[in-house]
């Protein structure tokens, strides 16, 4: 695909490569001021990943259009860092991002921290290496061709709302009311809904639905009835499972097709949508710590600028240093705690195997880590290099990295080869957005994905030629 209304400008291109050259500096001032080699070595293989990171922009083609494999969750990324810098700076704390402290290691030194984050610099280099590979030298899984079958879904994706609003209203009535609904997370998200996986697919389902019915009608964002049906299906995902993510995966997407079919990027669309994504994630998270507290419900802490603020920095630097997970996988494995060989990822794919069924069955990774590591109720993601590191080490590493390389390659051949509506380009997203080497990925395609691909076969909306 060589369309200029997708291509990376250079403006952007130029933009990317600056934030994460920009992070080097931490890591660069860090070395300067520190004896130990150590972190120089952190600094050169921070160094070697972010070149590696940032290849295809260096040496750009055109066909790299910005949904392209290559550099999709590498802009991603960049925005992500971005968006750390601008809270840092707005707080007042400074630039720096690097805290040489983990919450499930606090006998260790800044000079341990420092080197187990060199080896994670290490692994990531190792990664992309595996990755890179197998892209570009293995051949695509599939040669299979799709195009849309464009029909009204209007009153379909109504029915598939309301279908999930009755459910959850039922759901919602046995477990005792909203409020104890809500209440059953104080001791932990994880715990109080096991169990509720189908009711979840279903649910997220509705959300889908809307998406679809975006991509399929150019006038959908005129109609009143639309944006109801989408407020109240991401109202019930949040209401069931209270998480933020798939909020902002459906948002994010949302946005991401408005300009796919537009040809052209949308600055103030762009500001518009992480202002609403900091101001969703900030006050969830307030009101989530309230209800953690069992405190009284403050609506004007909520809602506050400075709370929206202080959450989310505080959700986006734990989730980056002290709750960071791979660092205890790396200093425990396998010398304290043994390999996984594939446990986890199994798991991931029995998962929809009811629990009382199987009381047994493998947990999935993220309360493993939790419990293993952290020792709290509470799933903790330990990140693709994490995952591949705790069940096969090194080598683990560069599999995983290499399988989701030839997926790439896959899936982006598929869309190359189909009609490349804004529909089809809704299920690549589905998939190019949520799935990574990393097994709470998979439970994101059974929630976003699957469903996605249940409407379009149930309804014809996509047939192969």
């Amino acid at each position: 695909m060589k369309d200029r209304s997708y291509q990376l400008r250079p403006w952007l291109r130029f933009s990317v490569c600056t934030i994460f050259a920009f992070s080097l500096f931490d890591c660069f001032f860090i070395a300067l001021d520190h004896a130990s080699f150590i972190y120089w070595k952190l600094f050169l293989l921070r160094l070697l990943h972010i070149a590696l990171l940032l290849y295809p922009f260096i040496f750009y083609r055109q066909n790299y259009v910005w949904f392209h494999p290559l550099v999709f969750n590498t802009l991603i990324s960049a925005i992500r860092l971005f968006f750390l810098y601008l809270l840092q700076a707005i707080s007042g704390e400074g630039l720096s991002l690097l805290i040489f402290e983990n919450d499930a290691l606090p006998f260790l030194n800044e000079e341990q921290i420092a080197a187990l984050m060199a080896e994670e610099q290490l692994l990531l280099a190792i990664s992309l290496f595996s990755y890179y590979l197998a892209y570009f030298y293995f051949p695509p899984l599939s040669k299979a061709k799709f195009l849309t079958i464009r029909k009204s879904f209007d009153l379909k994706a109504v029915l598939l709302v309301l279908l999930s609003l009755l459910v959850f209203t039922i759901f919602i009535g046995l477990s005792g009311g909203i409020g104890a609904h809500i209440a059953s997370w104080q001791g932990g998200r994880k715990s109080a809904l096991t169990g509720i996986g189908y009711l979840a697919m279903l649910t997220y389902a509705a959300a889908v639905s809307c998406l679809i019915w975006w991509s399929l009608d150019n006038r959908a964002g005129k109609k009143v009835i639309y944006w109801l049906s989408l407020i109240v299906s991401l109202l019930l995902m949040l209401l069931l499972g209270g998480s933020r993510s798939y909020i902002i995966n459906i948002v994010v997407i949302g946005f991401l097709l408005w300009i796919y079919n537009r040809q052209r990027f949308s600055k103030f669309g762009f500001a518009l949508t992480l202002t609403l994504i900091m101001f969703f994630v900030g006050c969830w998270g307030a009101a989530r710590t309230q209800l953690q507290k069992q405190a009284a419900f403050d609506w004007d802490k909520v809602l506050s600028a400075q709370s929206m603020l202080v959450e989310t920095q505080k959700e986006l630097i734990l989730r980056s240093s002290v709750r960071k997970a791979v660092y205890p996988i790396l200093h425990y494995v396998p010398s304290q705690d043994g390999y996984l060989y594939g446990r986890s990822y199994l798991a991931a794919f029995l998962c929809w195997i009811p629990r009382q069924f199987w009381p047994e069955k493998f947990g999935l990774i993220d309360g493993l880590v939790g419990e293993t590591f952290f020792d709290v109720n509470v799933g903790i993601p330990p990140g693709p290099i994490g995952e591949a590191y705790w069940n096969f080490g090194y080598l683990g590493v560069v599999l995983a990295f290499a399988l989701y390389g030839c997926f790439h390659k896959s899936v982006y051949s598929l869309f190359q080869t189909s009609d490349r509506s804004t529909l089809i380009f809704l299920l690549y997203m589905l998939l190019l957005f949520n799935v990574y080497p990393i097994t709470s990925s998979i439970i994101s395609a059974l929630l976003l994905f699957v469903p996605g691909l249940l409407i379009c076969w149930l309804f014809t909306l996509v047939q192969r030629r």
